[in-house]
């Protein structure tokens, strides 16, 4: 274990912090840009002096550690097996900034993966005592991990772009969280809008849908613009603000991390003990529109 290890051990070990606010990014479908969001929001909270993790949950497929030009050796499976603690699975990216990455390979072979999946919100919950805020990175859909780590999180955010394929499915991933806990604090962000008037549509109709349907919409984060400094961002595995610093999006993204502050996140109090149930409960359908 490094020394720096060692120090986050003993500082979670020693301090009684206000719990840490853990916050999922999901997507109904995939190439709507969750990790590169994951990233740039860690590292706007970062800067802003939050302590961030960020945590891959695509396990065997994640690329959190490609963006942030890290190896992620160790991570999430590591650390569900019992083989290390966090303090030790962590990979450090920057100061303030840490990542426990998917490290390509698969949930332990005694577990599955909502068992895996509740042992490791678990763990984020007993062992992150240094950090404000987790981010977890799920994969596309509605996995059987997602759907247990979404039930474990304070704030769900639901990401879609200006596409019929990403509102469908997102619409159908936002029904199988409402099945699960309607209770759960799930908030919409439009990504990759070329004006603001057509995020604003889409708010709109989503909120239509989800009213209609499910009877309770959900609330609203924001918008991000189509930007090709992203794009650019991915290529040199920079964080935006460090491949662009003029660009209005790092402001957008400011105000995003903003509201995702611990002060603007309540913490659950009935996250754990029901989560790997409620799975087992409630399947995964593999026709999510209506």
């Amino acid at each position: 274990m490094t020394k720096r290890r060692l120090q986050f051990t003993r500082t979670a070990l020693g301090q009684d912090r206000t719990a840490p606010r853990l916050v999922s990014i999901l997507s109904g479908k995939g190439g709507v840009g969750k990790s590169v969001l994951t990233y740039n929001l860690a590292d706007r909270l970062a800067s802003a002096g939050k302590r961030v993790l960020m945590v891959d949950l695509d396990i065997g497929c994640g690329n959190l550690h490609i963006l942030a030009n890290t190896a992620g050796q160790f991570g999430v499976t590591h650390l569900v097996a019992g083989e290390l603690s966090l303090a030790e699975a962590v990979t450090p990216v920057r100061e303030h900034l840490d990542l426990l990455a998917a490290n390509g390979r698969g949930w332990p072979a005694e577990m599955s993966a909502s068992t895996g999946a509740a042992k490791l919100a678990h763990c984020l919950r007993s062992q992150v005592g240094v950090y404000d805020l987790v981010l977890v990175d799920h994969p596309s859909g509605k996995s059987e991990a997602s759907i247990v780590l979404a039930a474990a999180s304070d704030v769900n955010l639901l990401l879609v772009v200006p596409e019929l394929t990403s509102i469908a499915d997102a619409c159908g991933l936002y029904k199988q969280l409402l099945r699960t806990d309607r209770s759960l604090d799930c908030r919409l962000l439009i990504n990759r809008a070329e004006t603001d008037g057509e995020a604003e549509y889409i708010h709109q109709k989503f909120g239509a849908l989800t009213e209609r349907f499910y009877g309770r919409p959900p609330g609203y984060l924001g918008r991000l613009l189509e930007d090709g400094a992203l794009r650019q961002a991915v290529a040199t595995q920079a964080p935006l603000a460090a491949a662009d610093k003029e660009t209005p999006t790092i402001a957008d993204i400011d105000a995003i991390a903003a509201q995702l502050a611990p002060g603007n996140i309540r913490v659950r109090t009935s996250r754990l003990n029901h989560d790997e149930k409620a799975i087992n409960n409630v399947p995964a359908e593999a026709d999510i529109r209506e």
